[in-house]
């Protein structure tokens, strides 16, 4: 498992770095696309509103309407 974010001091990198499109970007070309199911997934909207529309994972899609440019954290799931 790989997690793409910024540092927060004196813990993982789970901070957001991307915007949602750049996320859904990358989501797209690797996986499925859609933020709460596959190999490459964010954080729920609960930990970070402004990336998801929502906490279900199979109806979840990429907040790209939000104008912030750091919305989205990404974890990568390997599977070894």
């Amino acid at each position: 498992m790989l997690l793409f974010g910024l540092p927060i001091p004196g813990n993982v990198t789970a901070n957001a770095v991307l915007s949602a499109s750049d996320a859904q970007s990358i989501d797209l070309k690797i996986d499925d696309g859609k933020p709460g199911t596959g190999s490459v997934v964010t954080m729920t909207n609960t930990m970070q509103p402004s990336c998801a529309s929502s906490d279900t994972a199979t109806t979840a899609t990429y907040a790209t309407s939000a104008s912030a440019s750091r919305v989205c954290t990404m974890l990568f799931i390997t599977g070894f």
